[in-house]
Order: C-alpha cells, then sequence, then structure tokens
C-alpha cells in the first residue's frame, strides 16, 4: 500500500479504519451482546460513545489540520 499512495492517503486510512473498527464493534454489542456476553464489545453508555466521538473528532480534525487539509491561520508559518 505504502508503495502506491502518499503519506496523507495512509493517515486518512488509518484514522478511517480505527473509526470503522470502532462502529463494527458497537454494531456487534447491539444485535449479537443482547444473547450472548462474549460479543459486548463496547460500552453502550451515552457518555462513554460521546467520549469516544469526541476523542475520534480530535484524531481526525488533527490529522486534517497536521496534513494542511484544513488551514488555521494563525498556526500557519510567517513567511
Amino acid at each position: 500500500m505504502t508503495k502506491y499512495i502518499n503519506a496523507l492517503a495512509r493517515s486518512i486510512c488509518d484514522v478511517t479504519r480505527t473509526v470503522l473498527v470502532w462502529i463494527i464493534g458497537i454494531i456487534v454489542t447491539v444485535s449479537a451482546g443482547a444473547n450472548k456476553p462474549n460479543y459486548k464489545w463496547e460500552l453502550i453508555d451515552g457518555g462513554a460513545i460521546s467520549l469516544q466521538l469526541l476523542g475520534f473528532l480530535v484524531l481526525i480534525s488533527g490529522n486534517l489540520v497536521y496534513n494542511r487539509i484544513i488551514k488555521i491561520p494563525f498556526l500557519e508559518p510567517k513567511v
């Protein structure tokens, strides 16, 4: 994968993969975790989910700022 795509695409893929694994964990917990306790992979609590979602938003926005997709004027170097 690293041979064919650049660093920006790899970092976005890494973040996307993490979010997808989290979403799949929630889906498995809600669907199969009701009947089988071994399939309770995530905490289904409003506070826990909102905190994890906030963390993913910080991770994604930090990644976008670092790769200069989102430009914040006071963080730009003076030329």
